[in-house]
């Protein structure tokens, strides 16, 4: 859900502790917190957000429980959802999206399992894009600056995205400007998934 939650450009998510019962996620609820997603989270840092307050949370029911003081609330069904399981599938960016889109999905998947798309058959690991207004016309994935001083800017569905951060393959991670100050991405190149 975590994943879910960033991908979806959700503004909050939360943790909530429960009896659980034979259900999946179902049960009485016994305390809850909503925890706000920042636009700068990604799952690695949300987690360890969700973690902290999961933490505090647990140690406050169990006394409670303790106490005598914990309050059963019961869920409402009709607020429920479900999200699958994130494949490595999931991980390939279509640059038929938008760039909200695009930097929501780079965000969820970062550390693990990481957003990629491919230039010919080299697989490039994207750790961070940003947004970017592109007023031409040109073919979703086109390549259409790619340089050191500039970075490396793709065409997306309503603009444009500039990838900040990746990891070429057989290299470490690194700035889009530091890798095209050594190696070169065709402008026109069309990026695939």
């Amino acid at each position: 859900p975590i994943h879910h939650a960033i991908i979806n450009g959700d503004k909050k998510t939360g943790i909530t502790i429960m009896q659980t019962d034979a259900g999946i996620d179902t049960g009485d609820m016994i305390e809850k917190k909503e925890v706000e997603i920042c636009e700068t989270d990604t799952y690695g840092s949300l987690s360890e957000k969700l973690s902290n307050v999961g933490g505090e949370l647990v140690v406050k029911v169990l006394d409670d429980l303790q106490n005598g003081k914990a309050k059963f609330e019961k869920q409402n069904d009709k607020e429920s959802t479900y999200t699958k399981m994130i494949s490595k599938g999931d991980s390939v960016l279509d640059f038929n999206t938008s760039a909200a889109a695009l930097c929501n999905k780079v965000k969820a998947l970062n550390p693990n399992p990481v957003a990629k798309f491919c230039v010919g058959l080299d697989s490039f690991k994207v750790f961070e894009l940003k947004s970017r207004e592109w007023p031409q016309n040109a073919p979703n994935g086109m390549v259409l600056v790619a340089d050191s001083k500039n970075g490396l800017i793709i065409k997306c569905k309503d603009g444009a995205v500039e990838v900040v951060e990746f990891q070429p393959p057989s290299s470490k991670r690194m700035t889009a400007k530091s890798y095209l100050n050594g190696k070169t991405i065709q402008i026109g190149t069309i990026i695939n998934g």
